[in-house]
């Protein structure tokens, strides 16, 4: 009984701190559709630097920095590197972080429209 309990208990903590970190969530009849928002300086930033630019490629690109570029060291702030730095630093850590070409440059863009917001502070 006390083995079922702490397995219970460590399952409830594992989900309490793996909890999704969604902007917000609409329910329709069927389907559960996620909204994400970029932040409005960020949607600026990328717009401006890459005019047409979907909002899904900036948000895959934040979130593969997140998640690759984070695991193996502490991330990098974007404005650590140059400009012209950044696309060398990910054509080295892009195969290691086992990133597609399509992965590398939406995270690539994502970093540069980042970085100019911080550069311009």
């Amino acid at each position: 009984m006390k083995i079922k309990f702490v397995i219970l208990t460590l399952a409830v903590i594992g989900l309490t701190f793996c909890k999704s970190k969604k902007a917000s969530t609409e329910t329709t009849s069927t389907t559960t559709v996620v909204k994400e928002e970029l932040p409005a300086d960020l949607k600026a930033s990328a717009e401006a630097r890459y005019p047409g630019i979907a909002v899904a490629d900036i948000l895959e690109g934040q979130k593969l920095y997140n998640s690759k570029c984070g695991r193996c060291h502490g991330l990098p702030e974007v404005e650590s590197q140059t400009e012209a730095k950044w696309p060398e630093w990910m054509d080295d850590m892009a195969p290691k972080a086992n990133m597609d070409d399509a992965q590398k440059e939406k995270t690539l863009k994502y970093i540069l429209a980042a970085r100019d917001i911080k550069v311009k502070k």
